[in-house]
């Protein structure tokens, strides 16, 4: 009897599906960032030294103090934050940040930063600690439905994946 094999053997749709399900549990892992109250979080002041723009985030220092500052922002937020923090250089900075240091890279010897939560210039709030919570909120909301794609994915994959080796690849050791 003449079998036509697929394409895609059973092995890669096995190789594929555990792969998703590697990407659907990093997902699930690390998608819930702790989101604190005003409680948790200390507060600074000081005159703006330095400002990074990278691509998720804006680092900065204050004047007076030894820690290294990261707001995590995306689209409008950032160039809000940007602008507000290049126009305070002149002026007085308050800030309420995550005492909790943490390195971008765990495996790095890299500087650690601290999550900074809300930002207040003499213009007034550039970031309220409300409107970084709700933003942290739809970030995590998003996260766990993009593992739950991933976690779908692999399961359908494995699912191909045995119909295919049942099909094909058993009747190889009849």
């Amino acid at each position: 009897m003449l079998v036509i094999r697929p394409r895609v053997s059973a092995r890669k749709l096995a190789l594929i599906a555990a792969g998703f399900a590697g990407l659907a549990i990093l997902g699930f892992l690390t998608s819930e960032t702790k989101i604190l109250q005003r409680a948790q979080l200390k507060n600074a002041s000081g005159k703006v030294t330095w400002v990074a723009e990278l691509d998720r985030e804006i680092r900065f220092k204050l004047a007076g103090f030894p820690e290294t500052f990261s707001y995590p922002a995306k689209g409008k937020v950032r160039s809000t934050v940007r602008v507000a923090l290049s126009a305070a250089e002149n002026g007085q900075v308050s800030i309420l940040f995550d005492p909790q240091a943490y390195r971008p890279r765990p495996w790095s010897s890299e500087t650690k930063f601290h999550t900074v939560w809300e930002i207040v210039t003499h213009n007034g709030p550039a970031r309220t600690l409300v409107e970084s919570q709700e933003a942290m909120r739809t970030s995590n909301e998003i996260d766990y439905w993009i593992s739950v794609f991933f976690a779908v994915i692999a399961a359908y994959s494995a699912y191909f994946s045995y119909l295919t080796w049942r099909k094909y690849d058993s009747q190889l050791f009849h």
